[in-house]
């Protein structure tokens, strides 16, 4: 029953991402005209199909709030567990992500970051990082809320990495807060996440994509905890490493670690 469960809920992704991409097509072709006015159309897209994606996928999120969420222009940071963080953060608010070349080159998952309007840096190289956080600036100064994964990579859930520190450098120079969001993933079909399952939601490592989602989808019921924590105040006086250190200070302290089983 759950192969032909999934095999529906696969076939409902695959209509779906055929209206997604139908639907971005003119407003990706209005960006090679003027880039981060047409990423606000994408990013409303985008919000569109991840809440019908949520549904096929059976993922439901509890939404705890500091105060409510500005709507445009803030560097959001989060930590970074799997692919879902970036549906569910793409429901609930209109968010411009920036992920890096290696993913804009891996088929599909590349044509879908595309469509969506996402921005790119270059992980293993700092040729271009000049570049590269001044796109994120004048994306952050055009209205956009722009995401960043600090950690630079997703992870198996038991610790919250060390953040990277150079596009914080974005928040100082636009002149924007820093929106800490906090992903704790509770419970897949009514058992706690843990070290036994985490690997049925997480995507981190050598993981493949498609084998990891088909086996995704034979779940029933993905349940997450998305915490919106209070801004941090950017100052033209702040420095990424304190800004880095701040940041990561609060997702930690409201991140719970998955729980690994001796």
């Amino acid at each position: 029953m759950s192969h032909f469960m999934a095999l529906l809920k696969f076939l409902g992704f695959g209509f779906l991402a055929i209206s997604y991409f139908i639907s971005t097509a003119p407003f990706y072709l209005y960006g090679k005209l003027n880039r981060y006015e047409a990423r606000k159309y994408l990013c409303k897209i985008m919000q569109f199909h991840a809440k019908i994606l949520l549904q096929i996928m059976g993922v439901k999120t509890k939404l705890s709030f500091s105060k409510p969420l500005s709507q445009y222009g803030q560097l959001i940071i989060g930590n970074h567990l799997s692919y879902i963080d970036v549906i569910v953060m793409a429901a609930h608010f209109p968010t411009c992500f920036v992920t890096s070349i290696e993913m804009k080159k891996t088929f599909f998952l590349g044509q879908l970051c595309e469509a969506g309007g996402c921005l790119y840096v270059e992980r293993r190289s700092r040729e271009n990082l000049t570049q590269e956080i001044e796109d994120i600036t004048h994306a952050l100064q055009n209205g956009l809320n722009v995401m960043v994964f600090p950690e630079a990579t997703s992870t198996n859930g038991e610790a919250v990495k060390r953040f990277k520190r150079p596009l914080f450098q974005a928040a100082i120079d636009s002149g924007v807060d820093i929106l800490p969001v906090i992903f704790n993933y509770i419970s897949i079909d009514h058992r706690p996440v843990n070290a036994l399952n985490r690997d049925q939601i997480f995507w981190y490592g050598e993981m493949k994509f498609l084998p990891h989602f088909w086996k995704l989808l034979q779940s029933t019921e993905i349940t997450l905890k998305l915490e919106i924590a209070e801004n941090i105040n950017v100052s033209p006086e702040d420095n990424i490493t304190e800004l880095a250190a701040i940041s990561h200070y609060v997702i930690k302290s409201h991140y719970q670690p998955v729980c690994v089983i001796s």
